[in-house]
């Protein structure tokens, strides 16, 4: 019977220890190579295969709709925005839209707090800021356990986390509310699943056994295929008159 768990993660290995740190030199604030990790998102999500995640996530463009109202005009930011423009530098004047959504674009974004600023900056003034984060438990949120990154930069998933998400929002929008919602993910088979999760990403085979442990830990589904009931914050809050 497959089950529905969400374990906690694996202890992190330590990282190594490079000449500088050894020696003690650099121990003060780490530079972080923003634009290299502008660059590897870009080309990740530039590379084909997202299809089959993107239209799976369609009914969550319902939900950021519903959770914003009527208005007109909407920018809608989903991760595939990321190979025509950078979210952290949005080329649109302020208060351009009477409402921006983000489908898991924004929380990609390496500096999270100037992408958070150029989301509520290019809305109008009353207007609604919708976006969606996975929480970092099940799939696909824990793939950033196994993701390498850019040192500094955090986690995408570190959005579906209600106290981040506050910290980051809360100065900038009133009325603001966050709700764990799931949505379904359906694949005919694990391989179709990774094929789709793992599509941006550049992953060493050898770290296929821990994905078919993390994948048997949320599957739903007791037949060859895959069914995941995925975890994602939805955060909505106003622009201050």
């Amino acid at each position: 019977m497959a089950r529905d768990l969400y374990e906690p993660p694996p202890p992190r290995r330590a990282a190594p220890v490079s000449r500088r740190a050894f020696l003690g030199l650099g121990r003060g604030r780490v530079e972080v190579d923003y634009e290299d990790a502008t660059r590897r998102l870009r080309a990740g999500w530039s590379r084909p295969g997202s299809e089959p995640l993107l239209r799976a996530l369609e009914p969550l463009t319902q939900v950021l709709a519903d959770a914003s109202g009527p208005g007109e005009p909407v920018l809608d930011l989903p991760p595939t925005a990321w190979q025509d423009l950078d979210l952290q530098a949005l080329p649109y004047a302020d208060g351009a839209f009477d409402a921006v959504h983000s489908s898991f674009g924004a929380a990609l974004a390496p500096r999270a707090r100037r992408a958070a600023s150029e989301l509520v900056r290019v809305v109008r003034p009353g207007g609604v800021v919708a976006l969606t984060a996975w929480v970092p438990k099940g799939l696909p949120g824990r793939l950033d356990e196994l993701l390498d990154r850019t040192e500094g930069v955090p986690a995408p998933s570190d959005w579906g986390r209600h106290e981040i998400a506050t910290r980051r929002l809360d100065p900038l929008l009133d009325e603001l509310e966050l709700r764990t919602r799931t949505v379904q993910l359906a694949f005919e088979t694990p391989d179709a699943c990774f094929d789709a999760l793992l599509a941006p990403y550049e992953l060493p085979r050898a770290l296929r056994p821990a994905l078919e442990r993390l994948l048997a830990s949320c599957n739903n589904c007791s037949g060859g295929g895959v069914e995941i009931d995925a975890r994602y914050l939805l955060a909505v809050g106003r622009r201050p008159q």
